[in-house]
Parts: structure tokens; C-alpha cells; sequence
């Protein structure tokens, strides 16, 4: 009563010769570790693009913060010279009708 007879270990023979056989023809053309390689690769890509479409976005929108800051105050400025020539316009008025007295 043997553990392994002749057919066993050579059925056991042919299967590792197959295996190491199938493993030197894979070795080129190893699929798994191609597309990790791509999906890392365009994962990688695509967070430098979002990092550089939010960092573009948050300078848009400091730019519009400044912007609207400059119109507010040239929005208080035209105010103010709208209200002086109010005034100038009143007192020329007065004078005119003073004058046409």
C-alpha cells in the first residue's frame, strides 16, 4: 500500500511541467497587472485635473470676491457725486431764480 503510485507522480509531473509552462507564456502578457497599472494611472490623472479644475475655481472666485468689492465702492463713489451734484444743481437753481428776480 503506497501513498503514490506511478500514475499519481506522473500526473502530478505533467501538471506542474503545464503550470510552469503557462506561467513563462503569461509572463508577458500579465493582464491583471496591466490594467492596475492603467487604473492607477488614470485614477492619478484624474486627481491632478480635479485638483487643478478646484484650485482654478477657488482663484475664479477670490477674483470675484475682489471684483465685487471694486463695484461696491465705485457704486458708493458714483452715490456720492450723484448727491453733490444734486446739491450743485439746487443751488444753481436758486441762484438762477434769484437772479431772474
Amino acid at each position: 500500500m503506497s501513498f503514490f503510485d506511478v500514475g499519481d507522480i506522473l500526473t502530478l509531473g505533467i501538471t506542474l511541467l503545464l503550470v510552469i509552462l503557462f506561467r513563462y507564456l503569461d509572463r508577458n502578457n500579465r493582464s491583471l497587472e496591466k490594467v492596475k497599472k492603467f487604473t492607477e494611472k488614470a485614477k492619478s490623472d484624474f486627481d491632478e485635473h480635479v485638483h487643478n479644475r478646484s484650485q482654478s475655481l477657488q482663484d475664479a472666485s477670490v477674483d470675484l470676491s475682489v471684483q465685487q468689492t471694486q463695484a461696491l465702492a465705485a457704486v458708493k463713489r458714483l452715490d456720492e457725486m450723484r448727491g453733490n451734484f444734486d446739491t450743485d444743481a439746487e443751488r444753481l437753481d436758486d441762484f438762477t431764480q434769484r437772479m431772474a428776480v
